[in-house]
């Protein structure tokens, strides 16, 4: 599975593909060294910033051209062949990175608000920084919002939803 380094110019993009269910490092400090280590280890470094795509010369450094979230998943689409599927979606923290664990309800009790407690049955947690997930009203926004960046692909909507 493709894993990814993003620069500072791709905030938004880098939480998309761990929504996609990616490893995918967000970097605010450029360093040619880790860049250049990175690509070796065979993560693609994703960047918009046209000075690296001149000094470095290698497949998996990807210039990003598009400033828009939709135009940008589509161009790692074109590019390097980014596969899009639904059982990858929410596997990753949106902030650590870390995939996330499915946990037993009884472990979120007082934990998350009482009416996500008994109105839930399935939730996930980052073992790294704890954040708790379920699936609640952001997740089936996501997937429709999954869904319009990608229909003109021919993706079909049900196999968007649950």
């Amino acid at each position: 599975m493709e894993s990814f380094v993003c620069d500072r110019m791709l905030g938004k993009l880098s939480k998309w593909l761990r929504m996609l269910g990616y490893d995918t490092i967000y970097i605010k400090e450029l360093r040619l060294d880790y860049i250049i280590k990175m690509i070796e280890d065979g993560k693609f470094f994703l960047t918009r910033d046209k000075k690296l795509q001149n000094i470095i010369k290698n497949k998996r450094l990807v210039f990003i051209e598009s400033d828009y979230l939709y135009e940008q998943l589509n161009e790692l689409i074109e590019k390097i062949d980014l596969k899009i599927e639904k059982s990858r979606f929410f596997t990753r923290c949106n902030i650590c990175n870390e995939k996330i664990k499915i946990i037993p309800r009884s472990e979120v009790e007082g934990k998350v608000p009482d009416f996500i407690f008994h109105t839930h049955t399935n939730f996930s947690k980052c073992p790294k920084c704890g954040r708790i997930y379920w699936e609640g009203t952001h997740y089936n926004k996501t997937l429709d919002k999954i869904y319009h960046i990608f229909k003109k692909r021919n993706f079909p909507k049900n196999s968007f939803s649950n």
